[in-house]
């Protein structure tokens, strides 16, 4: 009697977690803010600081259910690892080549992903 009641909590409360959605980001909000913000600041604004918000846009296009919203941050982070973001700290790189192999990942395309991983590891 005593284990059936321990297994019963025990499936409960992982029903439970998973049935929480208010534990995951609201991606399109984040996307929404973070494009708002890129859009809004003032010319003097610091390099560091839009680098730090385009990482931020893009780790939130590339988790991003919708399709279309991980390619675009692919297409981010590609331009600004080519250079568009001009001098990246060491630790920005490396998030720039994680998120994109969370991207390529979630695309599908697991050997780009992988390249990305090695690149972000050595």
């Amino acid at each position: 009697m005593d284990l059936e009641r321990r297994a019963g909590r025990f499936a409960g409360s992982i029903v439970s977690f998973l049935d929480r959605e208010d534990q995951f980001p609201y991606y399109t909000d984040m996307i929404h803010d973070y494009k708002y913000d890129l859009q809004n600041y003032p010319a003097n604004t610091p390099t560091e600081v839009i680098n730090d918000c385009t990482l931020k846009l893009s780790r939130a296009l590339v988790h991003s259910k919708e399709k279309k919203d991980v390619k675009e941050g692919i297409f981010k982070l590609t331009n600004a690892y080519d250079g568009v973001l001009g001098v990246l700290t060491p630790l920005q790189e490396r998030d720039m080549l994680y998120l994109l192999a969370v991207g390529y990942y979630q695309e599908g395309d697991y050997q780009k992903s992988l390249c990305h991983l090695d690149k972000c590891l050595e």
